[in-house]
């Protein structure tokens, strides 16, 4: 496996890339039952890595005290998901985990937000939940995915 994390990637969001190597007997069992099959166990793989992530993350984050105006107590942590993206030829994909950005809502969205209080401000220290939540949790993300990945390839040798 080879890990890189950047502190800051486009955004201001937070960068992670993780390739996992290894592979190779579930990489050809995928290739050969087809892209629509491949998607699948793919996508479900990338799930059972992100669902790691997102628990912890949440178990992170920190709630806010009272609300305020534009923010409610666990809207950030309410806010952490994962959206999965698929390349256009679907031979690989990406998951993204973090606090949700919805387009057109502003700076008052957890999406948002959520970026100062990771990483703090001049005005507020940092109160980082993305960044331990990947430290303590990618290795079983990994086995995680890699788990789902063989089942996926067990279920199409008995199809």
């Amino acid at each position: 496996m080879e890990l890189m994390r950047q502190s800051c990637g486009a955004g201001g969001s937070m960068q992670i890339t993780v390739n996992i190597s290894g592979l190779q007997g579930v990489e050809d069992a995928l290739h050969d039952a087809g892209p629509k099959l491949a998607k699948a166990a793919l996508r479900k793989g990338l799930r059972a890595g992100a669902d790691i992530f997102i628990a912890d993350a949440k178990s992170r984050a920190p709630i806010l005290k009272k609300p305020h105006p534009h923010r409610n107590p666990g809207d950030l942590k309410d806010s952490i998901g994962a959206v999965i993206k698929m390349s256009p030829k679907q031979e690989y994909g990406t998951v993204h985990v973090g606090p949700k950005r919805e387009r057109g809502k502003g700076s008052e969205q957890p999406g948002v937000y959520g970026m100062f209080v990771e990483f703090g401000t001049d005005d507020a220290a940092a109160q980082p939940f993305m960044r331990p939540a990947f430290d303590s949790k990618h290795q079983q993300a990994q086995e995680a995915f890699t788990a789902e990945m063989k089942a996926g390839v067990e279920a199409l040798g008995k199809k």
